[in-house]
């Protein structure tokens, strides 16, 4: 499916396209993109984005807008690093992509946000295998969908500080992240050890 979106260069940073299978230590003055894909459909990759210093507003490790039916067979993100926003996939106005091993860490952002996965009016994709950690921030999430997106999979990823494997499906909007100090054993109860924080986004969620 596709969610039809105006597919002129979105103005709100600095567009800076790069489709190249691998990219690192790429900045402008106010934006650090990896691998940006605007307005494109089944392509395949193999991607591996690390190092995107930016000083000043966001780094993006993948960038899907309005992009469709595209597969990621193998997709790692690291050490991203933004004043303000990091996101180490983001999709916005994209639907049908397919993301198989992927791998985000250390996404650090000293101001604002960070997430591991971000999904904005995206719906219909999936992620299958694969790890998050080290998503640092005022505001971070492993994994955040808006209220707008729908039907979208994840299966078998690893989420830390305390790996637990998950696999799920929602509706409606969904915020998640891994549990930095885990609750208290309940009297006469042992955890195990699979800790995870997970909120709605509306109360339909």
């Amino acid at each position: 499916m596709t969610v039809s979106a105006n597919c002129n260069k979105p103005t709100a940073t600095k567009y800076t396209p790069i489709t190249t299978d691998s990219v690192d230590n790429h900045s402008t003055e106010d934006a650090a993109y990896g691998n940006q894909l605007s307005c494109s459909s089944d392509t395949s990759f193999n991607t591996t984005v690390y190092n995107l210093p930016s000083a000043n507003e966001y780094a993006y490790g993948i960038w899907l807008y309005s992009s469709s039916d595209n597969s990621f067979h193998t997709s790692t993100v690291y050490n991203l690093d933004a004043n303000n926003q990091a996101y180490g996939i983001r999709l916005l106005y994209s639907s049908g992509n397919s993301f198989v091993t992927t791998t985000v860490y250390n996404l650090p952002s000293a101001n604002e946000y960070a997430y591991g996965i971000w999904l904005y009016s995206s719906s219909d994709n999936s992620f299958s295998s694969g790890s998050i950690s080290d998503i640092n921030a005022p505001t971070w999430w492993d994994f955040y969908s808006d209220a707008s997106s729908h039907g979208n999979s994840a299966e078998d990823i690893t989420i830390s500080s305390f790996p637990t494997t998950i696999s799920f499906t929602y509706d409606n909007g969904i915020k998640l992240k891994s549990v930095v100090i885990p609750p208290a054993d309940p009297a006469g109860r042992q955890n195990t050890s699979n800790d995870m924080h997970v909120t709605e986004v509306t109360a339909a969620s």
